[in-house]
């Protein structure tokens, strides 16, 4: 028989639902009889913030709040930016052959499968990182594996590469691409036609949410106990490329087994820099094999561990001149 705080906790969970679908219904009725959209005012932010932030990390465990926001990101129950919303110009960031919106993005690990990317760019977001995702989907480490460190503000995360694998990944964020590519259409020539008759700010500012400047990265990494990272790392270029800004080679996840034995903590390729360098070289020439989107390729990062042992032995500086190809900067994270 279930114990009366299971019993509690199992109403509280079905009036949630109950009363999620009943704001989205409220919400979308709304939207579609008045054209107002509660999300973007300021008091929908602040009950997000100070009621229902609160309540959650009162009643789940971390995992699970984890879980309903991007639940509820995905049904679209959270704050967004109103369209009409312009981010100053001097928010513009130019990097990697990337046009950014806003200099502050979300970091993979959060949205790591693809789910809610879409909604967290309309959150005012100029970046959002996936991931990482695996070749092939896999359930990563047993729970617990995510724990609050409430005095300190922060999480420990220990999924593991818990991942619904790349083609999954690749067709939700398909459907995100097609959007974002016409959204910048859209803008640009609303913003020729308003450089054309004025000198307003508007004309050098971009659209909030995502609509200008909205960059989607995808972190890679290779399967746990995978046999090959080169074979992992290509399939992963050949199949999230096209619909990725960004990639990030993962080298250096600390949550899952070294499956070369020598320690490294999950990076691909053991921690050898020869070895390292040679599978950047690989992932090189398959991004090089993409099609170009809108004249260019996805820009190539890689996260290395902050220790940086690979990165001392193998001189990434120098693999651009070694390879003849582009590599972007390393992430240390």
């Amino acid at each position: 028989m279930a114990s009366p705080l299971n019993i509690l906790l199992l109403s509280a969970a079905r009036i949630g639902v109950t009363a999620t679908a009943a704001a989205a219904a409220a919400l979308g009725f709304a939207k579609a009889t008045t054209g107002y959209d509660a999300r973007t005012a300021p008091w929908f932010a602040r009950l997000a913030d100070e009621v229902a932030t609160p309540l959650v990390r009162a009643l789940l465990d971390p995992e699970d709040a984890h879980d309903l926001a991007i639940a509820l990101l995905e049904l679209g129950l959270c704050p967004v930016v109103a369209e009409e919303s312009r981010l100053p110009a001097s928010l513009r960031t130019e990097a990697l052959g990337v046009t950014f919106a806003s200099p502050v993005g979300l970091a993979a690990g959060f949205d790591k499968q693809g789910r809610a990317t879409a909604a967290l760019l309309r959150l005012g977001f100029g970046y959002v990182e996936v991931g990482g995702v695996t070749p092939l989907p896999q359930p990563g480490n047993p729970r617990p594996r995510l724990f609050r460190l409430d005095a300190d503000g922060a999480i420990i995360n220990r999924f593991g590469l818990n991942s619904d694998g790349a083609t999954r990944v690749a067709a939700r964020l398909a459907h995100l691409t097609r959007d974002r590519d016409r959204d910048r259409e859209g803008w640009s020539s609303v913003s020729s036609s308003s450089s054309s008759s004025s000198s307003s700010s508007s004309s050098s500012s971009c659209m909030g949410g995502g609509r200008c400047g909205g960059v989607v990265g995808v972190n890679l990494a290779r399967n746990t106990g995978s046999a090959s990272a080169e074979r992992d790392f290509a399939s992963l270029v050949a199949v999230l490329g096209p619909v990725a800004d960004v990639l990030v080679l993962n080298v250096s996840c600390p949550n899952v087994p070294d499956p070369s034995g020598t320690g490294g903590s999950g990076r691909a390729g053991g921690s050898g820099g020869e070895s390292l360098a040679e599978l950047v070289r690989c992932v090189a020439v398959a991004r090089d094999g993409l099609p170009l989107r809108d004249g260019r390729r996805p820009a190539l990062l890689i996260k290395v561990p902050q220790e940086g042992i690979a990165v001392r032995t193998a001189r990434p500086a120098q693999w651009p001149l070694e390879s003849g190809r582009a590599l972007q900067p390393l992430l240390a994270r």
